[in-house]
C-alpha cells in the first residue's frame, strides 16, 4: 500500500495536524513579557554594576551614565537573548546549590547571593560564589560562573579561546571587595587568608558538567584605574556633565559596537551635547514614559548612597 500525498506532506513537515505551531505562541509569549517589562521600566538603577566594571581599555562613559539615569534601552530584549540568559542562570544555580550543600559556600545561606556595595564608587553587584576549598586552598576564592555553547568550552580547552575581557574585569571587582571585607565577613576567624585571586568558571549550557576554568590573580593597577574611572562617572552624574566621546573611537569597534544606546550616543556626539539633562537619552526616556524626571532620579540615587553611609556611621 503506497503512501498518500497527505501523509507524504506530513512526513516532510509541510502540513500539520492540530492548531497553529506551538512555537509561534511561545515566541509571542516571550515577546509580550519582555515588551511589558521594557515598557514599565520600573526598577530603579542606582549604582554602577560590577558586570560593567571598567577595565584598563576603552570604557563607555555614556553607557554607564545612561544606565544610572535609568534610561530604557531602545528596544526590549529578544526572545533568544532572554532565553540564553535564563538558561545560564539555571546552570549557575544548580552548581551553587551543590556547593552550598557540600558546605564550601561562604556568605549568606543559599539561595541568597552575597551582595556587594561600595559607597565610595557607587558600585554594586552579586557574587555568584565565594568558596572555602581547604585543605587544598587556604584563601577565600570568589568565583564568577558564565555559560557558553559546548563547542566554545571545547575550544577553550585546547587554548583556542581565552576568557572574555569583561568577565575578567567583573571578577576583579569581586576579588578587591573580598580582600577589603575579609575581616568584616568573619572569614579570618575561619582560618582563611584574604583573596588573592578568583576563578572565571565557564560551563556548557548543553552539558553543565563540561567546564573550563581560568584562575585570575588580583590586578592592583586595574582596580586603581577602575575606581578612578567610576569616581569620574559619579562626578559627571552629580554635576550634569555628559563626557565627550574620545577622538579616534570607531562606532563599529568596542566599546561602541554592541552599546544598546549607540543611536542616542551618536546623536549626542553629532549635536555636541555636554549636559546629561539635555541629552537625547533624556528625550527618549520622556517619549518612553512622559513621567520620567531626571532630577527625581538623581535625588533617589543620592538618597540611596547617603542612607548607606549613615548606616555605616
Amino acid at each position: 500500500m503506497g503512501i498518500t500525498r497527505k501523509d507524504l506532506f506530513k512526513s516532510l513537515g509541510a502540513i500539520k495536524d492540530g492548531p497553529i505551531e506551538l512555537d509561534k505562541w511561545t515566541h509571542r509569549a516571550y515577546k509580550q513579557e519582555e515588551e511589558r517589562k521594557w515598557r514599565e521600566n520600573d526598577r530603579l538603577t542606582s549604582s554602577f554594576f560590577a558586570s560593567s566594571y571598567p577595565g584598563a581599555g576603552k570604557n563607555c562613559r555614556c553607557r554607564a551614565l545612561y544606565k544610572l539615569m535609568n534610561i530604557p534601552e531602545l528596544e526590549p530584549i529578544s526572545p533568544k537573548g532572554i532565553g540564553v540568559m535564563a538558561a545560564g542562570k539555571c546552570v549557575e544555580e544548580q552548581i551553587v546549590e551543590r556547593w552550598a550543600k557540600m558546605g564550601i559556600l561562604l556568605g549568606p545561606e543559599y539561595p541568597e547571593q552575597l551582595k556587594i556595595e561600595d559607597e565610595n564608587t557607587w558600585l554594586s553587584g552579586y557574587i555568584d560564589a565565594v568558596l572555602d576549598l581547604r585543605p587544598d586552598y587556604y584563601y577565600t576564592l570568589p568565583v564568577e560562573i558564565k555559560s557558553k555553547k559546548n563547542n566554545v568550552i571545547e575550544y577553550m580547552k585546547v587554548g583556542g579561546q581565552s576568557y572574555d575581557d569583561q568577565h575578567y574585569y567583573q571578577l576583579q571587582a569581586y576579588i578587591v571587595w573580598c580582600k577589603r571585607n575579609h575581616k568584616k565577613m568573619g572569614w579570618d576567624k575561619l582560618g582563611l587568608m584574604p583573596a588573592k585571586g578568583g576563578i572565571i568558571y565557564y560551563v556548557s549550557r548543553e552539558d553543565p558538567r563540561n567546564t573550563h576554568e581560568f584562575y585570575i590573580e588580583f590586578d592592583e593597577g586595574l582596580n586603581r584605574d577602575a575606581e578612578q574611572t567610576m569616581a569620574y562617572w559619579k562626578k559627571c552624574f552629580l554635576n550634569d556633565i555628559l563626557p565627550g566621546r574620545p577622538k579616534g573611537w570607531k562606532w563599529l569597534d568596542q566599546p561602541c559596537k554592541w552599546n544598546p544606546y549607540k543611536k542616542l550616543c551618536k546623536a549626542d556626539d553629532k549635536e555636541g551635547i555636554v549636559k546629561l539633562s539635555e541629552s537625547n537619552a533624556v528625550k527618549f526616556a520622556l517619549e518612553h514614559n512622559p513621567s520620567y524626571n531626571i532630577e527625581d532620579i538623581k535625588r533617589r540615587v543620592k538618597e540611596r548612597w547617603e542612607q548607606i553611609q549613615l548606616t555605616l556611621f
